[in-house]
């Protein structure tokens, strides 16, 4: 137990609960925050300008739970830079769809960029009306967010910007009618629809990723500039090897529905390993400490010294524990010189915890694999 009116010291030793790598204890540290009041609010506040996701949230949750008019126009205040991209990256978007003759890799890695930022504002816009405790207007941006038809959305839409916390919906409208992965028009700046000039799309691109280190490079690899371009900046080498790593793991089930900045957090950590064929990865029946992911060479997996398929890049082993797995089913041994990314498995729990959306592409790619590993077997004892 503490005092009904910690010290600064102690509320600050307190705080730093909203930065644990647990989200119970994230959310513990939230509500006796919330519960502390007013005094509770600087530690709190200075929260919401990390670079973890889930610590800006786990903020926002104590802000909301102290409930003043303070706590809420500091809320306020940290939505108005995210709105302010709204229109930024629709016209980014748009930019890029007309950039026809651009590469193709970054162009899409931009898209996705794009696409990612728009469903990342419309999930801050989510935390921050649930923490006010607003659940009707959390159920129908959440419901407009995955709707298709356009009399639901134009529906959902009028009664969301009737409510009285319209002030919180008003700057999401254009995200809203446009959908989160889809992009608006450029006839603000081209009211008589004359096809604006490649320069112009390069500085709408810009415009919208200043913020962005990885979205910056790749409007960098879209344009083509070359290394020592005026705008590389502190662009580095390391930085180039970073992004290449990013996207490699935006392809891979497990991290496909995360954004792109998220990723990056996490790539981090990742620690990169090697194996020679025939070298032993992990054994079955060993407890799943890590998650592995192939990034180049192949291994075999095996059962009861059989080999039962043969995996490449791209693939992950280990993962089933964030559905509760606690051993390793089968023996994965290098097929060929092998290049391993390895995360510690409370990472990857977390990451689920704090994005469930991230489960339904897992355990449907797992599926496909024991489909594809059943057949297998089938054919190998003669079944038909």
């Amino acid at each position: 137990m503490i005092e009904r009116t910690p010290s600064a010291k102690r509320l600050e030793e307190i705080g730093r609960g909203l930065e644990a790598r647990s989200i119970s204890m994230r959310r513990a540290t939230a509500n006796l925050l919330a519960r502390l009041g007013a005094s509770a609010v600087p530690v709190a506040e200075v929260r919401l300008h990390s670079d973890r996701p889930e610590v800006v949230e786990a903020a926002i949750h104590a802000l909301g739970g102290i409930g003043t008019r303070q706590t809420e126009q500091i809320l306020r205040d940290h939505l108005r830079p995210l709105y302010l991209r709204v229109p930024l990256n629709l016209d980014a978007l748009d930019a890029l769809h007309r950039l026809v003759d651009a590469p193709v890799a970054p162009r899409q890695a931009l898209e996705t960029w794009l696409i990612d930022s728009n469903r990342r504002i419309m999930r801050r816009a989510l935390v921050v009306k649930a923490a006010l405790g607003n659940p009707r207007d959390v159920k129908l941006l959440d419901a407009l967010s995955r709707a298709h038809e356009p009399r639901t959305r134009s529906d959902a839409v009028e009664a969301l910007v009737n409510l009285p916390t319209r002030r919180f919906i008003q700057p999401l409208v254009p995200l809203l009618e446009t959908r989160s992965d889809t992009s608006a028009t450029l006839a603000n700046i081209h009211p008589r629809g004359e096809a604006p000039a490649a320069s112009t799309l390069i500085q709408i691109l810009e415009a919208a990723t200043t913020t962005d280190p990885w979205a910056r490079l790749l409007v960098m690899r879209l344009t083509g500039e070359q290394t020592e371009g005026r705008h590389r900046g502190d662009v580095s080498a390391e930085h180039e090897a970073m992004l290449d790593l990013v996207l490699f793991l935006k392809t891979v089930p497990l991290f496909r529905v995360i954004p792109l900045e998220d990723i990056a957090r996490v790539a981090r950590i990742a620690e990169c390993l090697t194996g020679e064929a025939g070298e032993t990865i992990i054994e079955a029946d060993h407890l799943i400490g890590h998650v592995y992911i192939i990034r180049s060479g192949s291994a075999d997996v095996q059962l009861n010294g059989r080999t039962v398929e043969t995996i490449g890049p791209g693939t992950s082993f280990g993962e089933t524990a964030v559905f509760g797995e606690e051993r390793h089913a089968a023996t994965v041994r290098a097929a060929s010189s092998l290049s391993l990314l390895r995360f510690p498995i409370s990472i990857i729990t977390d990451l689920a915890a704090e994005n469930p959306e991230m489960l339904a592409p897992l355990a449907l790619d797992l599926s496909h694999r024991l489909n594809h590993l059943r057949t297998r077997l089938a054919v190998v004892n003669g079944v038909s």
